[in-house]
């Protein structure tokens, strides 16, 4: 159970002391707790511990047979392989049936089995002398390990998959210079659908980590200039799912994993396009015409998404589009953002020269800053305004680098500097007063 709702219950069992509420009151209460608690999946310290030492163990087995392999007559062999793979799944299953009480043994033990799936697949190739393709062993890998994730809707097998099958696209882009549009398909509906199915908030976040992972794979062999727009794209509409009233309402335990990781990954990309170094690497080597034909079709096709995505979040509060009051996130601000990316993607800048989108870069960088600073304020959250003063304090020292060499103009900015940041401090101290005061 996770600590906020343990805290919950305390505090319930205090209020119903203190005469504050009813016992009936109190069991709605808990049972309204209870129920989303049961619906979303963690990845408890019961789970983690079987996971690494089947994790372990499967290294250590491989290792094994490695060291004896030579001396074995090949079916010996095919049997070890076989019966240690179905003795091990058979008593997972056994020991999930039958004995609940240690059911993470009983899932530590299919992982087991899906690192002896690995190692036969690579010790069957090597009885029989085939040496091809070798990422393609990562792919079959990779998918048992998909299908154990669905059959036992596990985590742990989920993450074991998300990894193997990076690697294989992995070894497929850098060593090969093959390109596999399906992978980020199949990562999307192996992973990310079984995260939603199982409400994990574990796998969502490894899911989305690695469809980011396999997005840049796929296009960076393309146009390593479409790395930098996807990966925007990518963040834009994770925000935009973040903030969606639907999305929400139908998958609460995950909207946080969204608008945490976009957000993060949106204003990397932000703060980097306030230099005027990586501005012109970006519009000057970068541009939608240099693009090849499938790589204007990713460029075009995830612009769409972000757009519909987009239109999607704002048509139902269309009017709280500046400064929403109960959300993190102003959709307002990304999607300006989003107009000046396409504007040096269409290679619109030139005309009028790179300083003027470097400005503006700049200026949404503030307000982001200063909408994070207020909204934080209002809503008595530390970790909003904190990140508003960190950004505002990173900008700041950015351009006090750039612009300033005289001393007394150095020393003025961290005057000014130091003088807002300590304003704010006190705003913020004297609107938590007196919300406790209204409280």
């Amino acid at each position: 159970m996770k600590n906020h709702i343990s805290w919950l219950f305390t505090q319930i069992h205090q209020w119903i002391d203190e005469g504050i509420i009813q016992k009936e009151q109190a069991e709605r209460i808990i049972q309204r707790y209870l129920v989303y608690e049961k619906k979303t999946r963690y990845f408890s310290v019961s789970m983690i511990f079987p996971a690494i030492g089947a994790i372990i163990c499967g290294l250590g087995v491989i290792l094994f047979f490695a060291y004896n392999w030579e001396s074995m007559h090949k079916f010996i062999k095919l049997s070890i392989i076989f019966s240690t793979l179905i003795v091990t799944h058979a008593s997972a299953v056994y020991i999930r049936q039958n004995r609940p009480d240690i059911a993470a043994l009983g899932d530590g033990l299919h992982l087991f089995g899906t690192m002896l799936f690995g190692s036969g697949i690579w010790l069957i190739a090597q009885i029989y002398h085939i040496s091809e393709h070798y990422p393609n062993a990562f792919f079959i890998w990779g998918m048992g390990a998909i299908l154990m994730a669905w059959a036992l809707l596990s985590i742990s097998q989920g993450i074991v998959a998300s990894l193997i099958m990076i690697f294989w696209q992995g070894f497929e882009v850098f060593d090969f210079q093959i390109v596999h549009h399906i992978a980020p398909l199949v990562i999307f509906i192996g992973i990310l659908l079984l995260a939603f199915y199982i409400k994990s908030i574990v796998l969502l976040f490894v899911g989305i980590f690695t469809l980011l992972l396999s997005l840049c794979f796929t296009v960076i062999e393309l146009k390593e200039g479409l790395f930098f727009y996807i990966v925007f794209f990518y963040a834009n509409i994770l925000i935009a799912l973040g903030i969606n009233e639907h999305i929400r309402k139908k998958f609460a335990f995950g909207v946080n994993v969204f608008t945490l990781f976009g957000t993060l990954i949106y204003l990397i990309i932000l703060y980097l396009l306030c230099f005027e170094g990586f501005l012109k690497e970006i519009s000057h080597l970068y541009k939608l015409r240099e693009f090849t034909d499938i790589g204007m079709m990713y460029y075009y096709g995830f612009l769409v998404i972000v757009i519909i995505t987009w239109v999607n979040t704002l048509i139902p509060d269309f009017h709280e589009i500046l400064f929403p009051i109960n959300k993190i996130q102003s959709p307002a601000l990304p999607m300006m953002v989003l107009i000046g990316i396409i504007a040096i993607t269409h290679g619109w800048t030139e005309v009028r020269g790179n300083w003027i989108i470097q400005l503006f870069f700049n200026l949404m960088f503030i307000m982001h800053s200063i909408f994070y600073i207020l909204h934080g304020c209002q809503r008595i959250h530390a970790g909003l305004t904190t990140l508003g003063c960190v950004m505002f304090i990173a900008i700041v020292f950015a351009r006090y680098i750039d612009l300033f060499d005289s001393l007394l103009m150095r020393s003025l900015v961290f005057i000014l500097t130091g003088m807002i940041i300590f304003g704010i401090g006190t705003y913020y101290t004297r609107a938590k007063k007196q919300r406790q005061h209204s409280l």
